[in-house]
């Protein structure tokens, strides 16, 4: 056998710097350590109250009440517009969607559980939404209880976009903005209804915002917020089939990320098939990309791609994209060479929108185009199709083209861009053209570029007109069930 030995430094000044480095390596353990273990019982009282102190202070500091009293008054504007229809019995287009199609899906779940037969049942969403609020009833929640419950994931939608528009802004006076597109956001009857009625709406598009706002900042190396997004994408897809367009965005994000080696990037696009993973054996079940009971209502059959859903869905971006013209100009007005871009996309749109069967009268009444269809019926009719979608499609257009040559030329909202036409496209590949599917979600993208630029008080303007708008038709749509506010709904239903 053999001995070390180990000898001594060779001087006095070295055996000094040795200790010295032995008492850094035990005091920097020292402090590692007290910061990932538990606090000390006789010192938690006082860490509590050390942190409660500081929360209070925060909240006391006058810059904390000025970022926090819009953003409280959006919330309250929300509410007060929201919960009066919560407790009446008006009747509109989400309340009937409730008692036809999503409560029996409930109470079908609820009776079942947990053997499940997800073969066919009364919604053309995926379960997920209908077997947590059948869990619900199934433990003894009545009605009210789960409306209170849906109403407050609509107050978490709203407060996740409105954090998405804040950290966007350019600057404080940008803010203000945000505040006003989130309001119109909240105040838009297509998110008004679905947060007053059981509906998978609101939840779907909660974590599809709350997607956008992982993925759409500059890439890290950190991949916590890539899990959660892949989680919320999960949520999504199993609450509506129609946000698998998330899938190929995770996936694009995963491939390029720089911040990544190929080990990481390899994990990463492996885990964003999840939300694809997830679905797939209701697909094969199905036979479809819904259940066989509303199969023929929602796939196409004689193309692959919906024309009229098309139309309107760029109708209403450009319809809002006029209401933050100030802001979007600034933030997308090209340079020469992509103002030629434009121009040509503009005359381009014009000529394509009559090949598109956009006519009018092609929509379904009262559950096709919404409140821009009600306007465009009061327009002149220019070769078969309303003045008014002459006016907003090329424009819709224009704007799509403008966020892409910016996200090209700058590489920046990159994955806004990707997200939106993604979205677009696996809109219109199914045959109802439904405007509550579409403009709650053009609210954001179009916020989202419009919050980047430094606007005064004036480009609010319109923003508050058209939010003033809205409440006054939420008011009468939901609380006293007004046919002239649920345009084409017939009041015998």
């Amino acid at each position: 056998f053999s001995v070390r030995v180990l000898h001594p430094p060779d001087s006095i000044v070295e055996g000094y710097a040795f200790m010295h480095r032995r008492r850094a390596n035990y005091g920097s353990f020292q402090s590692m350590w007290s910061k990932t273990a538990p606090p000390r019982a006789a010192n938690s009282e006082a860490t509590t109250y050390e942190l409660v102190r500081r929360r209070i202070a925060r909240l006391l500091d006058p810059k904390t009440r000025r970022a926090t009293i819009p953003g409280l008054a959006v919330v309250l504007i929300f509410l007060g517009v929201a919960l009066p229809g919560l407790f009446r019995n008006a009747m509109f287009t989400e309340k009937y969607d409730e008692v036809k199609y999503h409560l029996p899906a409930i109470k079908h779940f609820a009776a079942e559980l947990p053997h499940l037969d997800l073969s066919n049942y009364s919604s053309a969403t995926t379960p997920l939404y209908h077997i947590l609020f059948g869990l619900l009833l199934r433990i003894g929640c009545g009605l009210t209880t789960l409306h209170l419950v849906n109403f407050a994931i609509s107050i978490a939608t709203v407060l996740i976009v409105m954090r998405y528009l804040l950290r966007s802004s350019s600057d404080s006076q940008a803010h203000c903005l945000a505040y006003g597109a989130t309001l119109l956001f909240a105040t838009s009857m297509y998110v008004v209804g679905p947060s007053i009625r059981l509906t998978t709406d609101n939840l779907a598009l909660g974590c599809v915002v709350g997607v956008l706002y992982l993925l759409d900042r500059v890439e890290t190396e950190s991949g916590r917020n890539f899990a959660i997004a892949v989680i919320l994408s999960v949520v999504a897809v199993l609450t509506r089939q129609l946000c698998l367009w998330l899938v190929p965005l995770l996936g694009a994000y995963a491939l390029t990320n720089t911040a990544w080696d190929m080990r990481r990037r390899t994990i990463a696009t492996v885990a964003a098939l999840i939300p694809l993973i997830s679905v797939i054996p209701l697909f094969l079940l199905w036979h479809g990309f819904t259940n066989s009971h509303f199969a023929y209502k929602h796939q196409l059959h004689d193309s692959i791609v919906n024309g009229k859903a098309l139309v309107l869905a760029v109708c209403i971006l450009g319809a809002f994209a006029m209401v933050f013209a100030p802001a979007m100009v600034r933030v997308l007005w090209p340079d020469p060479r992509g103002r030629i871009l434009l121009l040509a996309t503009f005359a381009l749109a014009a000529a394509v929108l009559p090949m598109l069967d956009a006519r009018a009268g092609s929509y379904q009444v009262p559950m096709e185009g919404g409140w821009l269809r009600a306007m465009a019926e009061h327009s002149p009719v220019v070769f078969h199709i309303w003045s008014l979608f002459w006016i907003l499609f090329p424009i819709g257009c224009v704007v799509i083209a403008a966020m892409s040559y910016r996200a090209v030329t700058t590489g920046r909202e990159i994955w806004m861009v990707l997200g939106l036409g993604l979205w677009l496209l696996l809109n219109i590949m199914q045959t109802r053209a439904m405007a509550k599917y579409y403009e709650p979600f053009e609210i954001v993208v179009v916020g989202r570029f419009a919050v980047m630029a430094r606007s005064g008080i004036w480009n609010n303007v319109p923003v508050w007109m058209l939010t003033a708008v809205f409440v006054l038709v939420d008011i009468f749509r939901f609380w006293f069930g007004a046919p002239w506010a649920s345009p084409g709904f017939p009041s015998h239903l």
